[in-house]
């Protein structure tokens, strides 16, 4: 499939619009060229809302204290592309940033060797939230919901 939430509705779309499923090769062509050619380590942003998997589950988190504003959320999550398991960042309007993580995430070895700029790790640290969490290895949608960002680690 395409793990892309974006692309996978322009591929939806064009299959749609043509009657063509040939159109779907071009739309796996461009994920595939987006993802090689972009530079790696780089937040992009997927939208407004929590971060989730192609089946809409939501991830584990890892809480920070401090990290406050979208600049700061994303200069962390640069800075921890190369620990095993970090897969993105979600900040809510008003709270702290959330570095999202998949379950083969080296959480004790993150807190001990990385520090969030301007903050700290937040003390009850790693959640499973309420809600399902059981994202696995790639943040490719939103929970629609604004007062959330959510940015994926390219």
């Amino acid at each position: 499939g395409i793990p892309s939430a974006t692309m996978r509705q322009a591929c939806i779309i064009d299959i749609c619009l043509t009657g063509n499923a040939a159109a779907a090769g071009g739309v796996a062509q461009a994920e595939i060229l987006e993802e090689r050619v972009n530079a790696r380590g780089l937040p992009v942003f997927v939208g407004h809302g929590t971060c989730v998997d192609t089946q809409d589950k939501h991830f584990r988190v890892l809480k920070t204290q401090g990290v406050r504003s979208g600049p700061n959320c994303q200069n962390l999550l640069a800075s921890l592309h190369a620990a095993r398991g970090i897969l993105g960042a979600q900040l809510r309007v008003e709270g702290g940033c959330e570095i999202v993580v998949g379950p083969s995430a080296d959480l004790a070895g993150m807190v001990a060797g990385a520090f969030p700029p301007g903050g700290a790790w937040a003390e009850d640290g790693i959640s499973e939230a309420s809600i399902e969490v059981s994202g696995e290895d790639y943040v490719a949608g939103v929970a629609d919901d604004l007062s959330w960002s959510c940015w994926r680690l390219n």
